[in-house]
């Protein structure tokens, strides 16, 4: 019993395969075989290393009037270099008859006969040279028989014509040699014995098809036998080792040569040219027909590289009529992967100050410090300042670095060499072949160091200035009467360039004492200007102090250090509503809804002063902060799908009569405010033109169908009937609302409005770090968050209103009503009562708190203690 052998495993190369080429068909008989990846459409052109591969043996009776009736058939290979790794051999006894032949041996089309006689997994390579004789003892594969009638169903695939049948289909091989071991293999069919077709017809010749080709034997088994020499692809890498001695595939491919004859003439017709893959690999395929001789395996070598290996820059080796490969130097090992490494050459080294104060002049001692800035130039050939010379700066750690430096004789020194140190001879000449570089005085390729003595730690100084308000308003300096102002952002420009690039010292704040501080500023020119605060202009200087630190640390500054600012005076503010004016009577009633999001200009008639854009609030209010006296238009940017209601005309307080005038419904003219002025209700109605069938059927909030119109997205928390306690705050992405105990979470990114509907409800809202802006009603609350579009809060129906600021430059308005409401304030605390119901609003922690009388009666009482924050008292109060 003979059984298959084993599997053995080699390690694998990867290879390129291309298609086989067809011949012309010679005989009666046509025998050959093909290779196919495993899962492959197409035969390959050659093998790889290590790989599987599923062969089939083919045949074809093109002369013939009839079909095969019967075929018997030899395989043989070498199992130096294939091993079948059929498993339907193994554990088999032969021979095989019938149902026992696998349909790897003999496929399903010949039915008739199947038999395999026997299968020796050793037999040596197919010898044509040796005695016919003995040629049975090279069959791996003996008596492989099988039959069709081409009346038969199965027979079809054979039957006479110009296509090739399949006999044995996908018999598994395993390319066994090592990467270079074999340029090409054999694979042998013979004919055993003789076959019969199905009308009696002699045989006449037997012939090789799909690139086997008839072996020229004895007259015994002349034209009996036909062989395939299968090419095995050859190869290695290419890698290379980079500026940061990092190994891996080169950047770019890398061109290769095949030199057939190894004559250094790359023009023959066998001479091959391939260049390598993205993983570095190469290979090469020799065609079995010219494949004997002797060959070199060189490479195209990139500039600023040299090579590593091979050690004599190429491969030389040799093919025999066996495919057998054969290195033919020396230093080579027997089978060589054709590998080669390269090294991107790249020099540098470091630049220091060569102090004396410690260690050795001459000598880079652990206490010198790097050089940074410094220019270090790369003389290419060493013929002077000529064109490709490089150059380099030396970093911060005094580092520099050519890379990919091209072969010669090259010159690195530093063209500033003033006070130079080291090296003793001033410079380093560094030569380059392609396999060596080599470098006088020798130090090693990133130690090519540069020492000067250096110039003098340039001083680096603090410089001060005190941050005052004019408070005498005689527009000049005068310590001691003029009160310091804390809290302002004083900013360096570190040469005075005005860009921010190079400004590596943080900003200044000025503390209580106004006094503001930067320390270590280098020798130069700078700039320093502070960032004015809002309700102030600046006095002194007239933009910024330009400052000079000179080299022996003196500091002068034809503007001094000090800055000034006036308060202006009496600014003023702009308000009104965006709303649906459901009666179109011009009027904001109870029931009528405010506009978010709609944009709202202010138009100075003053020349060089420029417009100015904000948009309504969740309550549809808008608000002009800081306005500066003069006269001014008011234009409203009509929102899509709504129309025209109303345009009314507010007043300026203190008044009571109506300033300004209208100019279609988008437009107020001649709004004039004066110092300390604040102009109120200059309201714009609009009507929605379209009502959606959810607004009819009041299935959804009316707010949120409006607000959806506006393209806002809201989203409602309810309270209950009862009296209701509420607690509404900000996390990084969501309103946490919490009513009676129980919290609901809305995305920051929509609208929130809070309904505490029925009940005595206590509402308290906390604010952020950011600037906000409150407003606030009778029983309602308003909190801008996002000013670019007027998102924020909006709470109905509360009748007890906290709302705390906490951090950040916040504005509280509150806006009293036409009874006599009660105001008072302490500490950081406001709080106005109303006059009719219930209502109570406290606000803490707001840093400007403006309380609007809009009658102008002097009914509205005011009572305060000391308190934290600017309070603005806008129309009449009793204080």
């Amino acid at each position: 019993m003979k059984y298959p052998q084993q599997n053995k495993f080699k390690r694998r190369r990867r290879l390129v395969a291309e298609s086989l080429e067809s011949r012309a068909l010679l005989a009666t008989l046509g025998l050959g075989v093909e290779f196919y990846e495993v899962g492959g459409s197409g035969p390959v052109s050659s093998l790889k290393a290590g790989e599987l591969y599923d062969a089939r043996v083919v045949v074809d009776v093109p002369d013939s009037t009839s079909g095969v009736i019967s075929l018997p058939l030899n395989y043989s290979w070498d199992p130096k270099v294939l091993e079948l790794e059929d498993p339907a051999l193994a554990g088999e006894t032969f021979p095989l008859i019938n149902t026992d032949v696998p349909g790897s041996l003999v496929t399903p089309n010949f039915t008739l006969q199947r038999a395999v006689g026997n299968y020796t997994a050793e037999a040596p390579k197919f010898d044509a040279s040796g005695d016919p004789a003995n040629f049975d003892s090279f069959y791996n594969i003996e008596g492989v028989r099988g039959g069709a009638l081409p009346a038969a169903t199965n027979g079809s695939a054979i039957a006479s014509g110009t296509e090739t049948g399949t006999f044995s289909g996908d018999l598994r091989f395993r390319v066994l040699s090592d990467l270079n071991a074999f340029a090409s293999t054999t694979f042998t069919i013979a004919l055993d014995g003789s076959m019969a077709f199905e009308n009696g017809e002699a045989l006449d010749a037997v012939t090789g098809i799909s690139g086997a080709v008839g072996l020229d034997l004895p007259s015994a088994t002349q034209n009996q036998i036909v062989q395939a020499t299968l090419p095995i692809a050859i190869g290695g890498n290419k890698q290379e080792i980079d500026a940061n001695n990092a190994s891996g595939p080169p950047a770019s491919p890398v061109t290769m040569l095949l030199d057939f004859g190894n004559d250094g003439i790359f023009d023959g017709p066998s001479d091959q040219t391939v260049t390598t893959e993205a993983d570095g690999s190469y290979q090469f395929v020799l065609p079995p027909e010219t494949a004997v001789g002797t060959y070199s395996i060189q490479e195209v070598l990139q500039d600023g590289r040299i090579q590593l290996a091979p050690a004599n820059g190429a491969f030389n080796f040799s093919v025999d009529a066996g495919g057998a490969i054969t290195p033919t130097d020396s230093t080579d090992p027997p089978l060589p992967p054709f590998d080669f490494v390269n090294q991107v050459v790249a020099i540098g080294g470091t630049k220091f100050q060569d102090r004396n104060d410690s260690g050795t002049i001459g000598v880079r001692d652990a206490t010198d410090p790097p050089f940074a800035g410094v220019t270090i130039t790369l003389d290419i050939n060493n013929d002077g300042p000529t064109t490709p010379d490089q150059s380099a700066v030396t970093a911060a750690d005094g580092s520099y670095q050519f890379v990919e430096v091209p072969t010669g004789t090259h010159r690195v020194y530093e063209p500033n060499d003033t006070d130079q140190t080291f090296p003793a001879a001033g410079s380093y000449l560094v030569t380059i072949d392609e396999t060596s570089v080599v470098v006088a005085p020798s130090v090693p390729l990133n130690e090519l160091d540069f020492g000067n003595r250096g110039p003098v730690e340039p001083p680096r100084v603090q410089i001060t200035g005190i941050k005052r308000i004019d408070t005498n308003q005689n527009g000049a300096i005068d310590p001691g009467v003029d009160t310091p102002q804390a809290g302002v952002t004083i900013h360096l420009d570190i040469g005075n360039d005005g860009s921010t690039a190079n400004d590596t010292i943080d900003d200044a704040v000025t503390d209580a004492a106004g006094e503001y501080q930067f320390d270590d500023v280098p020798v130069g020119t700078h700039a320093i200007y502070e960032s004015v605060p809002i309700g102030f202009e600046q006095v002194l200087p007239a933009t910024s102090h330009v400052v000079t630190v000179n080299a022996d640390g003196s500091v002068t500054s034809p503007t001094g250090l000090d800055f000034l600012n006036a308060e202006i005076a009496g600014l003023s503010s702009i308000a009104g509503y965006v709303y649906t004016d459901s009666d179109r009577d011009g009027l904001l009633d109870a029931d009528e809804i405010g506009l978010p999001g709609v944009t709202v200009r202010l138009i100075s008639n003053t020349p060089g002063v420029p417009t100015v854009s904000t948009v309504t609030g969740p309550d549809g209010w808008y608000n002009f902060e800081n306005v500066r006296p003069g006269t001014y238009s008011i234009d409203e940017i009509q929102p899509a799908r709504f129309g025209d209601a109303s345009i009314s005309l507010g007043q300026v307080l203190p008044g009571t009569v109506a300033v300004g005038t209208t100019s279609g419904f988008n437009r107020f003219d001649g709004v004039t405010v004066d110092n300390g002025q604040n102009a109120i209700n200059y309201n714009f109605g609009e009507s929605l033109k379209v009502f959606s069938k959810r607004m009819l059927l009041a299935r959804s909030s009316v707010r949120e169908e409006l607000f959806s119109n506006l393209g806002v997205d809201a989203t409602t928390v309810s309270g209950t009937a009862g009296d209701d306690v509420v607690r509404i705050e900000q996390t990084n992405t969501q309103w946490r609302i919490t009513i009676n105990g129980q919290t609901t979470f809305v995305p920051l990114a929509e609208m929130l409005i809070v309904d505490a509907l029925g009940g005595n409800d206590r509402v308290e809202v906390i604010g952020t770090s950011n600037d906000e802006e409150a407003h606030v009603e009778q029983n309602q609350l308003a909190m801008v968050t996002d000013p670019s579009n007027g998102d924020g809060l909006l709470v109905l129906g509360a009748e007890e209103l906290t709302v705390d600021g906490r951090l950040g430059d916040d504005l509280l308005v509150v806006e009293g009503s036409t009874a006599a409401d009660q105001l008072s304030g302490s500490g950081d605390e406001v709080s106005l009562t109303y006059g009719v119901g219930s209502t109570t609003v406290r606000g803490l922690s707001f840093d400007r708190v403006r309380a609007i009388n809009p009658t102008d009666a002097s009914t509205n009482q005011s009572t305060t203690a000391v308190i934290d924050y600017v309070l603005e008292l806008v129309g009449q109060w009793n204080t």
